[in-house]
This record gives C-alpha cells, structure tokens and sequence, in this order.
C-alpha cells in the first residue's frame, strides 16, 4: 500500500497554483517556519520534507483551497468512512466514492 503524500516542493507547488504565496521567511531558521498568505489571509506553516494526506487536506481546507482528489480521497476513506459522502449525495463514503479503488 503507498501512502498519498507530497514532497515539501510539491506542496509549495501546489499552493501557489491555488494562490498561495509565501510572504515572510524570518522565522524559517529559528522554527523551521514560513509565512503563507491566501485570499488576504495570512498562516504559519511548518516546513516538513513530506507532507501526508491527512496534513495536505487539512491544510488545504483552513486556507480554502480544494484539496488534491488523491488526498482527499485517502482522507475520507481512512478517517470520514461512515459520514455522507463529499460528492454531495447523501449516502455514505464508504458506499458511494469509498468503493472505488
């Protein structure tokens, strides 16, 4: 079993393409931190060398950035099985996207 993740370039990658850009670097030497910015709204981020997908969809949900399929996919199957589906249709995800490999 592979486990959904990105590198730290990746990541950084895929929040700039949703319009995520890093404003402040001061504090990366001393907590290993960076300063992001989305839509107006500032947040620290650690700086990992991977990022998993529970981080990825976590993440992406507290900067209002659609979380990658892939992620989110792993996140709901392991951690939202029994709720109603993100797809909208009211039925589980265990039972609706969950069965899909």
């Amino acid at each position: 079993m592979t486990v959904v993740c990105f590198t730290s370039e990746q990541f950084f990658e895929y929040l700039r393409n949703h319009g995520c850009n890093v404003v402040d670097e001061s504090f990366y030497d001393t907590y290993n931190r960076v300063i992001v910015e989305v839509n107006g709204e500032t947040f620290p981020m650690q700086c990992l060398p991977k990022y998993f997908y529970p981080v990825v969809v976590q993440t992406c949900e507290l900067m209002g950035i659609p979380a990658p399929e892939d992620h989110l996919h792993a996140y709901w199957q392991h951690f939202k099985r029994d709720h109603p589906c993100h797809c909208g249709s009211g039925t589980a995800f265990k039972d609706c996207h969950g069965n899909k490999s």
